[in-house]
């Protein structure tokens, strides 16, 4: 899987600890876990989430990811998915909309290299589908907690709607240094979707 050759985090550079889930837990009711996601919902807002069943899922995407990134520039340009902001930005990305994963061969949204629509079906479906049913999982914990009425936010978040969720892939060369002097490159960053 892609991220296992890189040099070891900094010592030096400041981070805020993430609570670890256990999804496994989650999933069996254990409600010293469902508080500790409760917690890490509503202090920080962001969670690392373990024993979720999809490590095969996700080391396929980072394939086609890899795949997708080795096109030729120009092969990639042509599937280019906006730059509206007009923000300099380090990366390229590859998203695959949630409703066009599970509607293929129909196009929802866009079209994609043929390196994603070759493994549409075998890797890019499986794994939205995986993610969504952790996403259920997770819901139904926050509905729970927020004392909504049972599947509130589950028929919010139903497959058949489409929605701006998607799964991407990040390909982050390293800048060159005196574009990395120039130009830093960490900005305010928003996570959308419930993908």
């Amino acid at each position: 899987m892609p991220g296992t050759t890189l040099p070891p985090f900094p010592d030096d550079v400041r981070t805020h600890p993430l609570l670890i889930i256990d999804y496994q837990l989650i999933k069996a009711g254990d409600k010293d876990e469902e508080n500790r996601l409760w917690k890490a919902a509503t202090t920080i807002g962001f969670w690392y989430l373990k024993n979720h069943g999809t490590d095969q899922e996700v080391s396929d995407m980072f394939e086609m990811g890899a795949e997708t990134m080795a096109l030729p520039f120009e092969e990639r340009m042509k599937f280019e998915q906006g730059d509206e902001g007009k923000n300099l930005d380090t990366a390229e990305f590859i998203n695959v909309s949630k409703d066009d994963a599970l509607a293929y061969p129909q196009v929802v949204h866009r079209t994609y290299p043929s390196t994603v629509n070759a493994r549409m079906e075998n890797t890019i479906t499986p794994f939205v589908r995986k993610a969504l049913a952790v996403n259920y999982v997770l819901l139904n914990i926050f509905n729970e907690k927020l004392g909504l009425p049972q599947g509130t936010l589950e028929r919010l978040h139903t497959m058949e709607e489409h929605s701006g969720s998607e799964a991407r892939c990040i390909r982050n060369p390293p800048p060159q240094v005196k574009e990395a002097a120039e130009n830093p490159a960490i900005g305010a960053h928003t996570d959308f979707g419930s993908l």
